[in-house]
């Protein structure tokens, strides 16, 4: 809930954005990228401010959270990628290994 909540002012403002990209020129675009900008920042400080409020968290428990929770993201991300790679050595080795089959019976 408080993701859709946060996220009104970043499609808002990536809206107007996306408006004033067909009549801006290319030196007056950073005033769309500023309010681009602008809603990222509100969507970061909302969330924020949501998981303080609905978790009940003081500031540094939720910085400490947060931090922990992209510290997992990355183990799981690490795994990920080395399951990843394991299954395309293991779909490799299978390739060769019949592929050397065939050289032997033929």
């Amino acid at each position: 809930m408080v993701m859709m909540y946060a996220m009104f002012p970043f499609l808002i403002l990536r809206l107007i954005g996306l408006g004033l990209t067909n009549v801006l020129t290319l030196p007056e675009m950073a005033m769309s990228t500023t309010l681009v900008s602008i809603g990222a920042v509100l969507f970061f400080g909302y969330m924020f401010i949501g998981l303080v409020v609905v978790h009940e968290y003081g500031f540094g428990t939720a910085i400490g959270s947060l931090l922990l929770t992209l510290v997992a993201m990355m183990i799981i991300v690490f795994i990920l990628m080395l399951l990843f790679t394991l299954a395309a050595d293991v779909v490799d080795f299978f390739q060769v290994f019949f592929k050397e089959l065939m050289l032997k019976i033929l």
